[in-house]
């Protein structure tokens, strides 16, 4: 037997160990638990819904759960008002869950994380619709609101 036939053999084996080793740990998923101004828009062009309202979000691990709410605005006396609980899932920066939307049937939302974790967006579709949303953090979507008022509105600036 030749000086490297041993050698060989316990690299493979070595090799062999390693690929069947799982792989590196997942990176943990962004925190996006807790109160969502929501704003929600369908594609539609004759039907021109548009929602506002609230979601909170509920994170274990990768797991959302929660509940949300949301009426119509502007000129959409047909829009029925949308309110249910939120079940779904985080990957990295991306969010992805259902949302029990009255007469729409259940509506999945996929969305992307951005601006430092402050806001959510993405697409929804449903039963018979589908459009874009867009979400902001109830705190920072109060300090815009803060921020607008100066001396001149009556407020101490």
């Amino acid at each position: 037997m030749t000086p490297w036939r041993p050698m060989l053999g316990l690299a493979m084996l070595g090799l062999a160990l390693g690929l069947s080793q799982p792989g590196a740990a997942e990176p943990p998923p962004k925190a996006v638990a807790g109160l969502w101004a929501i704003a929600i828009a369908i594609e539609q062009p004759r039907t021109r819904c548009r929602w506002e309202g609230h979601v909170r979000l509920v994170q274990i691990g990768r797991r959302l759960t929660g509940s949300g709410k949301a009426k119509a605005v502007g000129r959409a006396p047909r829009c029925p008002p949308l309110e249910g609980n939120i079940d779904g899932k985080v990957d990295g920066n991306g969010v992805r869950f259902g949302f029990a939307m009255g007469r729409l049937g259940v509506a999945e939302f996929e969305g992307v994380l951005g601006d430092g974790g402050r806001t959510l967006a993405g697409r929804w579709r449903g039963r018979a619709a589908s459009g874009l949303w867009w979400a902001e953090r109830a705190l920072e979507c109060f300090r815009v609101k803060l921020d607008q008022f100066d001396g001149a509105h009556g407020l101490p600036g």
